[in-house]
C-alpha cells in the first residue's frame, strides 16, 4: 500500500489521557509510523475545528518523525483546509468566510493522542490559545517524582530511596510535553491501594511512564499494565482500518462463494474519496482492482460499522453486501 493510500484509510483506536482532553482516546498500542499517522487523521477528522467546517478531502499529511529513540512517541504533522477563519467550534461567533489553510501537529504517544496544535498558535486538545509551557526540565523531573511518591501504588508499598530516573523527554510540541520514565521497588506485588488483598511478600521492580504538560500529569501508565491516574488495569480494544475491513470481506467472499475461490487478490489496490464535498462526519471509500470493486461506507466515529458493498467482474456479475464491525466480525443480516 502506497503513502496516499495510507493517508485516506485513517482509523484507529487511540489510547486515553483523560487529564488532558476528552479527544485521547484507550487503544491498542502503537509503535510505528503508520499507526501513528492513522491516529493522526482520525483526530484531525473529528476534532472541532475541522468538524466545524473542514473542507472534505483537504486533509493531506504533511511529515511523520519520532521524537525519541524509540517508536513510542510520534509527531505527525498535517495540512487541512477550513471554509472560514478561526479554530474550534465557532457556531457562536460571528467569523469571516474565507477559504483558511491550516497545519496542525499531532503528538501521538504510544498509544495516545497526547497534543495536537494548529498553526503553532491553537491547542485543539484544551480549546484555547497556546500557551507556551515555560515548565524547568527539572521541575517537570520533580513533579513526576512527587506524583509517584503520593500515588497509591508507591504510597501503599513503595521502598524508600527505590526511585529512580530512567528518562527525560521534551518533546518538540507546543506546549512542550515531558515523557518521563521512572523505575521503582515495592515489597509486594500488585498496584494501587491494596488494602485488605493477599499479598505475595516478594520485592516487585516497576517503570511508570508519566507524560505532563504545563504542570498537568496526563497519562501515568505503570509496567504497561496499570493507570495510576484513574487505578485500573490498562484496557486494550482493536478497531480495525476500512483497509482491514476490505480484506476481510473479500476474504469472505472467496470462501463462501465457490464461483469466486479462483479469484485473484490484487496485490495493490486503487483507492478513491467518494465522500461528497462538503459532507462532514461519514466516508465513503472505493478500493478496485483485478476485477473486483470493494465500496466501504462508515460514519466517522470512535468503533465504526462499516457498510460493505463487494462486486466482481466475473461472467454472473458478482455482488455481496454485509457489515462488519470494529473488531473486524461479520454482523448477521
Amino acid at each position: 500500500m502506497d503513502t496516499k493510500t495510507s493517508m485516506i484509510l485513517a482509523i484507529i483506536a487511540i489510547g486515553a489521557l483523560p487529564a488532558l482532553s476528552i479527544y485521547a482516546w484507550q487503544t491498542t498500542n502503537i509503535y510505528n509510523e503508520q499507526n501513528a499517522v492513522d491516529a493522526a487523521l482520525l483526530f484531525v477528522e473529528n476534532s472541532p475545528t475541522y468538524s466545524w467546517d473542514g473542507v472534505a478531502g483537504s486533509i493531506e499529511v504533511v511529515e511523520a518523525y519520532k521524537t525519541r529513540n524509540t517508536n513510542a512517541v510520534w509527531e505527525v504533522v498535517v495540512a487541512f483546509t477550513s471554509a472560514n477563519a478561526g479554530y474550534g467550534d465557532r457556531s457562536d461567533q460571528m467569523v469571516a468566510t474565507v477559504i483558511t489553510d491550516h497545519i496542525i501537529t499531532v503528538t501521538v504517544e504510544g498509544d495516545s493522542v497526547s497534543a495536537a496544535v494548529i498553526d503553532e498558535s491553537w491547542d485543539e486538545l484544551g480549546d484555547t490559545e497556546v500557551i507556551i509551557d515555560d515548565t524547568p526540565h527539572g521541575e517537570a523531573e520533580d513533579m513526576a517524582i512527587d506524583f509517584l511518591k503520593n500515588g497509591p501504588t508507591f504510597s501503599f508499598d513503595g521502598v524508600p530511596g527505590s526511585i529512580e530516573v530512567v528518562d527525560v523527554i521534551a518533546a518538540e510540541s507546543y506546549p512542550v510535553q515531558y515523557f518521563i520514565t521512572l523505575a521503582f521497588e515495592c515489597s509486594h506485588a500488585g498496584y494501587g491501594d491494596r488494602e485488605g488483598e493477599i499479598l505475595a511478600q516478594v520485592i516487585s521492580t516497576h517503570e511508570i511512564r508519566i507524560a505532563l504538560s504545563n504542570g498537568v500529569i496526563g497519562s501515568a501508565i505503570i509496567d504497561n499494565q496499570w493507570d495510576e491516574l484513574i487505578q485500573r488495569p490498562v484496557s486494550v480494544n482493536f478497531v480495525i482500518s476500512p483497509d482491514h475491513a476490505k480484506d476481510i470481506a473479500v476474504q469472505h467472499v472467496k470462501t463462501e462463494y465457490h464461483e469466486l475461490e479462483d479469484a485473484p487478490i490484487p496485490q495493490e489496490w486503487t483507492v478513491s474519496n467518494l465522500t461528497p464535498e462538503g459532507l462532514v462526519g461519514t466516508t465513503t471509500l472505493e478500493f478496485s482492482g483485478a476485477g473486483w470493486t470493494v465500496r466501504i461506507h462508515y460514519a466517522v466515529v470512535l468503533e465504526p460499522v462499516y457498510n460493505i458493498l463487494v462486486e466482481y467482474d466475473n461472467d454472473a456479475g458478482f455482488t455481496w453486501e454485509g457489515q462488519i464491525d470494529s473488531e473486524g466480525n461479520l454482523l448477521e443480516p
